[in-house]
């Protein structure tokens, strides 16, 4: 008899045991994906916020890219007008240059003209550029 109440007493510890663990189990699991479901919701808000950075980049960078080539077009007619000796027309041109390109060509030419041109000096940035770069780089913060 003291060997079947002690084997009832072993058996009733091992099932309140068991229960305590797939209780703690089932919390577990439920606390897993209450966290998941947040992690996806932030994930998808960055995912958001990272595409719409992206594309307002792209905007940026067309503008940045247009203003270049409008650059490289008003700088080959001044090359041409500067080559075959039209002072007057290249200095037209020249006056005529926008803000931003007009500040490279001043340092180019300032600096002799030695490099191959003012769009690989550092003063050079085309509008956009700058906000293309930021919005590039910019952290997503979750």
């Amino acid at each position: 008899m003291a060997e079947e109440h002690a084997e009832s007493r072993l058996s009733r510890i091992q099932d309140v045991v068991a229960v305590f663990v797939l209780s703690i189990t089932a919390v577990l699991t439920a606390w897993c994906g209450f966290e998941a479901s947040k992690w996806g919701g932030e994930m998808s808000i960055a995912f958001s916020q990272a595409s719409s950075a992206r594309i307002q980049a792209a905007s940026a960078n067309a503008d940045a890219r247009s203003a270049e080539q409008f650059d490289l077009t008003v700088y080959a007619q001044w090359v041409v007008a500067s080559a075959e000796g039209e002072t007057e027309l290249a200095q037209y041109i020249q006056d005529r240059f926008p803000p931003h390109f007009a500040l490279a060509f001043d340092a180019w030419q300032a600096d002799g003209m030695v490099e191959t041109g003012p769009f690989v000096r550092e003063e050079y940035v085309p509008p956009g550029q700058v906000e293309a770069d930021i919005l590039l780089t910019f952290p997503i913060k979750i």
